[in-house]
C-alpha cells in the first residue's frame, strides 16, 4: 500500500486513484491495471488501517509487511480529488500527502506491537522516515543493501539481480518481441554465488542484514509451474542464507562443491512429488565432478 491497490477499486472506487487507465497506464503504474489509494482522502488511509489491523489480529506474526513498492506520483498528480484538495490546502503536496499516509499506517502497526517492513522505496524514494524499528526489504539494487544499513535499518536482500526466480521468459506484454526487464533468468549457480554481504565490512551493520528472501512473481507463473520455477534453486538461495558462503573453518564454499548435494535434494524433492526442475544432464549427476568448464 498505497499501490498495486486496483483489486479494492473492485468494491470502493470512491477512494481510489488513477484506475485502469489504458492505454497509457505506464505512465501511473509500472504494470496494468493501474489503480492506487488516493491519498488525499481521509476514507483511504482508514481503509488500509482497517486492513492492517484486521489482518494483525488474522495471524499472529510480529512482522507486519505494509508494501510500499512502485508508487507512481502521477497517478495523484493527475487526480482530480487531489487537485482540489491541494488548491485547498496550498501547504500541501503530494509527497507530504504521502508522507501522512505512511505515517498513518506505520503508528498503526507500532500501535499493535508490530514490527513494520516496506520495499525499499519508502526509504529511499519518498521523504518519509520509517520507524528505525522497520525492517526494509531491498530489491531494485543490490548496493540498496549496504544503503539501508548504513542508515540503520534491518534488511532482507531480495536484489532483482539475484533472487528473481521469475526472469528469464521474455516479456510478457503482447506486443513486444524481446526481453523482460529482469532477464536473463537466475541459475542456481548464480543464485548461490551472490553474497548480501559482499560490499558491507562495518560488523555492526553486517548484523542489520537479518536475512533474504527469493521472489517469484505472477505475470508468467502459476500453480502448473510452481514447483520448478521455485525448486531447487530456492534451496540455493537457502543455504547461503542459513550457513553463510563460508564453512567454520573459514572455507568459501564454491558451486562445484555444492553441485552434487542440490542434485540430491532435488531428487529427494521429485520423489516427494515435488516437480523440481533439473541442474545438468543425468549423466553430470550420475558423475560427480565430471561437467566442469575445462
Amino acid at each position: 500500500m498505497p499501490g498495486h491497490t486496483y483489486v479494492v477499486g473492485l468494491s470502493k472506487p470512491e477512494i481510489m486513484s488513477c484506475l485502469n487507465k489504458q492505454p497509457n497506464w505506464d505512465h501511473f503504474a509500472a504494470e496494468p491495471p493501474s489503480g492506487q489509494l488516493n491519498i488525499a482522502k481521509p476514507a483511504a488511509a482508514d481503509f488500509a488501517a482497517d486492513i492492517v489491523d484486521e489482518y494483525a489480529k488474522l495471524f499472529p506474526d510480529n512482522v507486519f509487511h505494509l508494501g510500499g513498492d512502485e508508487v507512481n506520483l502521477n497517478c495523484w498528480r493527475e487526480d482530480p480529488d487531489v487537485n482540489e484538495y491541494l488548491e485547498a490546502n496550498p501547504e500541501e503536496s503530494v509527497e507530504s500527502l504521502l508522507v501522512n499516509f505512511y505515517s498513518k499506517v506505520h503508528s498503526v502497526v507500532e500501535s499493535l506491537n508490530r514490527t513494520g517492513m516496506t520495499w525499499e522505496e519508502t526509504l529511499f524514494h519518498t521523504n518519509y522516515a520509517p520507524p528505525k524499528s522497520t525492517i526494509i526489504q531491498t530489491w531494485i539494487d543490490e548496493a540498496s543493501i549496504p544503503k539501508t544499513v548504513a542508515k540503520g535499518y534491518r534488511s532482507i536482500a531480495s536484489p532483482a539481480s539475484a533472487y528473481y526466480l521469475d526472469c528469464g521468459h521474455g516479456a510478457w506484454l503482447s506486443n513486444v518481441d524481446g526481453n523482460s526487464w529482469c532477464d536473463p533468468f537466475k541459475s542456481w549457480v548464480h543464485i548461490y554465488n551472490f553474497d548480501p554481504m559482499a560490499n558491507i565490512t562495518n560488523p555492526e551493520q553486517q548484523k542489520l542484514v537479518i536475512g533474504a528472501e527469493v521472489a517469484l512473481w505472477s505475470e508468467q507463473s502459476d500453480s502448473t509451474v510452481l514447483d520448478a520455477r521455485l525448486w531447487p534453486r530456492a534451496a540455493a538461495m537457502a543455504e547461503t542464507s542459513w550457513s553463510g558462503k563460508r564453512d567454520l573453518s573459514g572455507h568459501v564454499r564454491t558451486t562445484k562443491e555444492v553441485a552434487q548435494r542440490l542434485h540430491n535434494q532435488r531428487f529427494r524433492m521429485v520423489g516427494r512429488g515435488i516437480m523440481a526442475e533439473p541442474l545438468q544432464p543425468l549423466w553430470c549427476a550420475r558423475n560427480p565432478g565430471s561437467c566442469l568448464a575445462p
